[in-house]
């Protein structure tokens, strides 16, 4: 694929070779900055915003258990899990089969932060598929969907988690 780019300058135009895997990280990391934009005003992360979606969907989620959805080594999720609990976003708990296991879940300050990033994350959703029709959206949907099983890529388990700390 060749995209034509418009020196607006001189109005000159030169082929420069950009193909999808391109196109695919350059709008993956403008939607990651954006979204991390988006959090910034409410003191949360993205990393924040992933680790709440789950234990908030996941209720009594064992810590080991959220390592691995997330694929993040267990010491990276302590460091966050600690900074989640010290703002009160968290809770942590001996799990009900095994007490060495801690289990999670939000308090109400973590629910209000849920419902939050629930509003950021719509708000990004529009600003990045604003030039998307209903039916363009879908099918983006769709191909990036069959991109993440065939790549074996984890649903939740952003390459983001997998960094920290580095």
């Amino acid at each position: 694929m060749i995209i034509h780019i418009v020196n607006d300058s001189s109005n000159e135009s030169h082929e420069a070779p950009v193909g999808p895997a391109f196109l695919l990280s350059q709008v993956g990391f403008h939607t990651a900055q954006t979204f991390a934009d988006l959090l910034q005003p409410d003191s949360l992360s993205p990393q924040d915003a992933g680790i709440l979606r789950y234990t908030g969907f996941s209720p009594g989620i064992s810590q080991r258990e959220l390592c691995a959805r997330l694929n993040v080594l267990p010491s990276r999720l302590v460091v966050l899990l600690d900074s989640l609990e010290a703002r009160n976003l968290i809770s942590r708990s001996a799990h009900v089969s095994d007490r060495r296991t801690n289990s999670l879940s939000l308090t109400h300050l973590g629910q209000k932060a849920l419902q939050t990033v629930g509003s950021r994350t719509k708000e990004l959703e529009a600003l990045l598929f604003r030039a998307l029709s209903p039916d363009e959206l879908s099918t983006l949907t769709r191909l990036l969907k069959l991109i993440v099983r065939d790549q074996d890529l984890l649903p939740a388990g952003h390459p983001a988690y997998r960094t920290l700390g580095e």
